[in-house]
């Protein structure tokens, strides 16, 4: 509900929307799993997703044999996520192991995921999994525990093995030379307080903490961490999508309200978990359930887990796999006076999901079809298809200023006044649902000054604060005071922006980003130059008026 209410005070809908949506699929997947499975259920989904990730840690382990011998990533386009997925996954596969007769599938299947799992250099999943480790042998008999442990001895024993040979086989079998040092190389890594992993992290929190003392009780809307992040950057070189610590994050987007929520649902679960210890009936994967959930819970403090879909649905999934089993299943359930209101939410709550979703799918389909006739230079067709996709969905900022470019272009090809006018109009309305994207204010200033209409200065001025270290931004500005006969100004804010190249250059995701940095370098640096011999210029020019 916390997280809901920020729709209407979001700093961008659009992804405010799409962050609920997601908020809304996890917990009907979670009342699902939670209201009809049963025990058993349980446990052939447990044996389903141990047999889909040794699948998924093979691949990993293939491609660093054969391909490349980095940090694993396989199916997943980063290891930390991919880390505390594995993470889980051999939690819940080792609570089975201690308390089962096992397979032997499933010693197989903990050496291979746990193998990928160290493989992957997720320091923060590592430490994650140990700490959630102890909580495996929760209510375990003491006659058992000693024989348990000495067998987890010898499963980690062959796992380390395992690990060196994979580490130290994977560069031979690619040509590439003896290394020894390769798992200190892919785990430890720089480890000091001075590396960029934790300091990066630090710089990403104060940027959290700094939006947090902004808004403490409303945040600025889910999703938005990153938009509002150059607005409350700190003066150094780091920039991220996600704060790398759901809990900050949770709090400056949805406010202290939703961080409450969410630490109270998750509290009372752990509270409930550990208090089922005592109870009779004891599910052989109960624990390792519980396990996975705290490793979970644990790694959102250090990484963006939790933005990682994949994950996350397989964490709500656990989430009500465990409840099922806290209550035996559906029929505890379907005895409460509650049910029915929880079913008619969760229908609810599915159709808004559905409709919302599809609104979306649509909006973006007449944006799709747009692009194809802009690349096709049926440049008034492409403008139709972008005016279906705002009224479609007209809470998403990009369609709008898409929608302005192109009709701006048309203007500069002979078009009437009024479409210039309606340009700026939609200019504005992308700005007004997206307040600190500083691309739009950006392009909106560069139109206001090359038609000479007042307002330049102050959407440029707005595109520079709000671009963190984006060098085009500094060039614009710099040339309309150039323009404006106001070099020293101009000197000011090229200065400022060639200052900001090396983290801009640092920070590019490509090598066609990097080019474009280098353009804009050599731009600012003429109008630098240009700058300097104004100053010079009027210098001369005063000093023969005095003589």
């Amino acid at each position: 509900i916390s997280s809901g209410l920020t729709l209407f005070w979001t700093i961008n809908l659009n992804e405010t929307m799409g962050e609920f949506y997601k908020l809304i699929l996890y917990l009907l997947i979670y009342w699902l799993a939670a209201v009809h499975l049963k025990p058993n259920d349980v446990t052939k989904l447990v044996t389903f997703l141990l047999i889909l990730g040794s699948m998924i840690a093979l691949v990993g382990i293939l491609s660093f044999l054969f391909i490349e011998p980095v940090r694993i990533t396989s199916l997943f386009n980063n290891p930390n996520p991919f880390g505390i997925y594995l993470a889980m996954l051999s939690l819940m596969g080792f609570g089975l192991f201690i308390r089962k007769s096992p397979t032997r599938f499933l010693p197989l299947a903990l050496v291979l995921i746990t193998d990928v799992l160290i493989l992957t250099g997720s320091r923060g999943s590592l430490i994650s999994f140990v700490l959630s480790f102890p909580v495996i042998f929760l209510n375990l008999p003491k006659d058992k525990l000693k024989n348990e442990i000495k067998k987890l001895g010898i499963l980690f024993l062959l796992v380390g093995i395992s690990v060196y040979i994979i580490s130290i086989a994977a560069p031979l079998m690619q040509d590439t030379g003896w290394e020894l040092n390769k798992i200190n190389n892919l785990v430890l890594r720089d480890s000091s307080w001075g590396s960029t992993s934790v300091e990066g992290r630090l710089s990403f929190w104060l940027v959290a903490w700094n939006m947090i003392k902004e808004r403490p009780l409303t945040g600025f809307g889910l999703g938005t961490y990153h938009l509002a992040y150059n607005t409350f950057r700190n003066n150094d070189h780091y920039w991220s999508m996600f704060a790398h610590n759901h809990y900050l994050q949770l709090w400056a987007e949805a406010g202290i309200f939703a961080l409450i929520g969410f630490s109270t649902f998750f509290l009372v679960f752990i509270i409930r978990s550990f208090n089922y210890r005592n109870t009779a009936d004891k599910p052989e994967n109960y624990f390792g359930i519980f396990a996975a959930i705290l490793a979970f819970l644990l790694h959102l403090a250090v990484d963006f887990t939790w933005n990682m879909p994949p994950v996350t649905l397989l964490f709500w999934t656990l989430l009500g796999c465990q409840m099922a089993l806290l209550s035996s299943g559906a029929s505890a359930a379907q005895n409460t006076k509650w049910v029915k209101l929880f079913k008619y939410a969760a229908v609810t709550l599915a159709l808004f999901l559905f409709f919302g979703s599809l609104q979306q799918m649509a909006g973006f389909k007449c944006a799709k079809i747009a692009v194809m006739q802009e690349n096709n230079g049926q440049i008034q067709m492409a403008a139709s298809w972008y005016e279906r996709a705002c009224k479609v969905f007209p809470w998403r900022a990009e369609y709008y200023s898409r929608y302005a470019d192109l009709l701006y272009q048309q203007w500069h090809d002979g078009g009437q006044r009024e479409i210039l006018k309606k340009a700026i109009e939609l200019k504005g309305k992308a700005i007004s649902l997206s307040p600190y994207d500083y691309f739009n204010y950006q392009v909106l200033g560069k139109i206001l000054w090359q038609e000479k209409i007042d307002g330049a200065e102050y959407y440029l001025q707005k595109a520079v604060t709000k671009a963190g270290f984006t060098p085009e931004p500094y060039n614009d500005l710099g040339y309309f005071y150039l323009a404006n006969n106001k070099p020293e100004a101009a000197v000011a804010v090229f200065e400022t922006g060639i200052s900001k190249i090396p983290f801009a250059w640092k920070n590019a995701p490509g090598e066609k980003q990097r080019e474009k940095i280098k353009m804009v370098e050599e731009t600012m640096g003429i109008g630098l130059s240009q700058a300097y011999q104004e100053l010079l210029n009027r210098n001369l020019i005063l000093r023969k008026m005095d003589n």
